[in-house]
């Protein structure tokens, strides 16, 4: 694959007031398969793209903000079950939309709740075994998120997506596909925190949770696979190795050894992997 890009951009910041940035782009995209079968179709293209973001404060604490984008993804390949395999269709063109409010809760920690919604083309295997587009996609949803100092030495990232995927065309009306595209997520959710206690300046303990909904495992029926969580707890020491800054890093993943499916273009596979134990060590020369 193969991305050339030119772009100009123009941002505005009135302290106090609001932001305006817009922004356009020229890319030439091409990408290409090699397959010992036999050759593959090149996919190009050579979009124009554009983007504009706003923001209003609406106080010193609280800011409105909104933007606008059109974006340019790599294509996938079709799989080898379909009659077209290692064929890549066009790049994908996206759009994208969002809007919501950041709110300073104090310095250090802010949280943001927004809107947003993602359109672009879907493509899977159709009931002919090809490898196409089906029609396109839809991402909407809601993102809540706090990130910052909770209290000297103890910070907090944690945030939650609730999507609302739906997909549209020709097979989604004949009834041959779902609306709901394969491998979607209805809910996705992480936190970390991470405490750095202030007696213990080379010490730091942190900890990381993440969970994800049910996901859409076919496109014909409606196999599910099941909601799964995963913990994980860590520590840092940093100290100095002949002079060095240096860091030894310890965690304990998916503590409680829970197991759970992902979903792949050709199945099921395992998607977390079982409780572990692992230590690095880092040094900067």
């Amino acid at each position: 694959m193969r991305q050339t890009t030119f772009g100009a951009g123009y941002a505005l910041q009135w302290r106090g007031h609001g932001e305006l940035g817009i922004g356009v782009q020229k890319t030439d995209y091409r990408k290409s398969v090699e397959d010992p079968a036999g050759p593959v179709p090149t996919s190009r293209d050579r979009p124009w793209l554009w983007s504009a973001t706003a923001a209003v404060h609406l106080t010193s604490r609280l800011a409105f903000y909104g933007g606008y984008v059109r974006g340019l993804e790599e294509s996938p390949i079709a799989p080898d079950n379909a009659v077209n395999r290692s064929e890549a269709p066009p790049a994908i063109r996206t759009r994208q939309a969002d809007a919501g409010l950041r709110w300073t809760i104090k310095p250090g920690l802010s949280a943001i709740a927004g809107l947003f919604e993602v359109v672009k083309p879907y493509y899977n295997v159709d009931a002919a075994s090809r490898f196409r587009r089906l029609g396109d996609v839809r991402h909407r949803g809601v993102e809540l998120s706090i990130a910052g100092t909770l209290r000297p030495g103890l910070s907090l990232v944690a945030g939650t997506i609730l999507l609302d995927p739906r997909v549209s065309g020709e097979e989604v009306d004949a009834g041959l596909i779902r609306a709901r595209p394969v491998g979607a997520i209805r809910r996705h959710s992480i936190a970390s925190l991470d405490y750095r206690p202030p007696t213990w300046a080379d010490w730091s303990f942190d900890l990381a949770f993440e969970e994800t909904g049910d996901r859409i495992a076919s496109a014909t029926t409606r196999l599910v696979v099941p909601p799964r969580w995963v913990l994980a707890v860590g520590t840092r020491y940093r100290f100095k190795l002949a002079r060095v800054p240096a860091l030894l890093r310890a965690q304990i993943g998916n503590v409680f050894n829970r197991f759970g499916y992902g979903v792949g273009e050709s199945g099921f596979y395992v998607y977390n992997a079982p409780r572990r134990f692992s230590m690095t060590l880092a040094a900067d020369f």
